[in-house]
């Protein structure tokens, strides 16, 4: 299953999954896109602050916001099982 949470407007400096030893057997693979809303649409922040803090939803079905289905459509980052997970940016102080 697929879920969406939201729950700031930060910047991503890692990533790492922690997958539960259990639930290793259903995790193949983690996908992470980048949103883009261009300007003339609102832009990314006015599109997305409105989803900060709403419940999980289920990604591919009508539950999803359809900014996410639109403008979320280029990877930044994709893990696999047996992958450490990446440091993308690492931190001046």
């Amino acid at each position: 299953m697929h879920w969406i949470f939201m729950n700031s407007l930060n910047y991503l400096t890692q990533f790492r999954p922690l997958v539960k030893r259990e639930n290793i057997e259903f995790v193949h693979h983690i996908s992470l896109y980048t949103c883009h809303v261009p300007e003339h649409y609102g832009g990314t922040r006015r599109a997305f602050e409105k989803y900060l803090g709403t419940p999980e939803r289920e990604c591919s079905t009508p539950e999803m916001p359809p900014e996410w289905g639109t403008h979320c459509l280029n990877f930044l980052f994709v893990w696999a099982l047996g992958s450490e997970g990446k440091i993308l940016w690492k931190s001046q102080t």
